[in-house]
C-alpha cells in the first residue's frame, strides 16, 4: 500500500524509463491499456494481468517498465494533473474571471467535464475511485493542484473573505463537481462527445446557487 509521498517517489525510482523508440511505444501501449482497464473495472479490481492482456503483451514485459499497477496509476495521474492544469490556465483568463459567476460557470464547466470524459483513466483513477488506501495518496497530487488553483482564484475575487471559509467553500465545490460530473458521463467510454448536457446544466445550477449563498450574486 502506498502510504505517503516518500513511497510515491520510491515507486517512480524503481520504474524503468525506456530509452529507445520501441520501448517508449510499448510503455505508451501499457499506459493506454491500463487507463482503459481502470475505467472499466475500477482501480481495486484492476491488476497487471488484465492490463498486460489489454496491451497485447506479456506480464513479464509489463514488469520491464512498471513494477506494479500503482506505478502505472501514478504516471497516469501525473499526466492528468499536468494536462488539467494547462486546460485551467487556458480557460481562466482575466476576461473570464471578471464576469458574473453564472457566466464563468458557463465557460468553465462543460470544457472541464468534456476533458474528464475524453481522458481514459481519469474516471477510474479519480472520479469514481475510492479515496482510501493506495488511491488516497495517488489522488492527492491531483487534488492538491486543484485546491491550490481554485483557492487562489477565489481569494483574488473575494479578498475580504476569511481564507479558511474560502478553503472550505472550494472543497464543497470540488465535491459537487466530482459527484455531478460523474453522473454526466456515467456509462460512457472515454469520449468527450458523449456527455449528458442536462446534467451539466444541473451542475452549473447547483454550483451557482452555492456560490451565490457563500459570496453573494456578484
Amino acid at each position: 500500500m502506498i502510504a505517503d509521498q516518500t513511497d510515491m517517489h520510491s515507486i517512480a525510482a524503481t520504474r524503468r524509463t525506456p530509452s529507445q523508440a520501441r520501448g517508449k511505444q510499448r510503455t505508451e501501449n501499457i499506459l493506454q491499456a491500463a487507463a482503459e482497464v481502470f475505467d472499466e473495472v475500477g482501480y481495486d479490481n484492476a491488476n497487471t494481468i488484465l492490463i498486460a492482456k489489454r496491451a497485447n503483451t506479456a506480464v513479464g514485459s509489463l514488469y520491464d517498465f512498471f513494477p506494479n499497477k500503482e506505478s502505472i496509476a501514478q504516471v497516469l495521474i501525473e499526466r492528468h494533473t499536468h494536462d488539467l492544469a494547462t486546460l485551467l490556465d487556458g480557460l481562466i483568463t482575466e476576461a473570464v474571471f471578471n464576469q458574473p459567476i453564472a457566466q464563468i460557470l458557463d465557460q468553465l464547466i462543460e470544457p472541464l467535464v468534456r476533458f474528464i470524459s475524453g481522458r481514459a483513466g481519469f474516471r477510474g483513477l479519480y472520479l469514481n475511485a475510492p479515496h482510501v488506501g493506495d488511491m488516497s495518496a495517488l489522488q492527492r497530487t491531483l487534488e492538491t493542484m486543484l485546491m491550490g488553483r481554485m483557492s487562489a482564484l477565489v481569494t483574488l475575487r473575494y479578498p475580504a473573505h476569511d481564507p479558511a471559509e474560502i478553503t472550505r467553500s472550494v472543497r464543497v465545490c470540488m465535491a459537487i463537481f466530482k459527484s455531478l460530473s460523474a453522473l454526466a458521463i456515467q456509462g460512457h467510454r472515454a469520449d468527450a462527445s458523449s456527455i449528458d448536457l442536462a446534467m451539466i446544466a444541473e451542475l452549473k445550477t447547483v454550483l451557482g446557487l452555492y456560490l451565490d449563498k457563500q459570496f453573494g450574486p456578484t
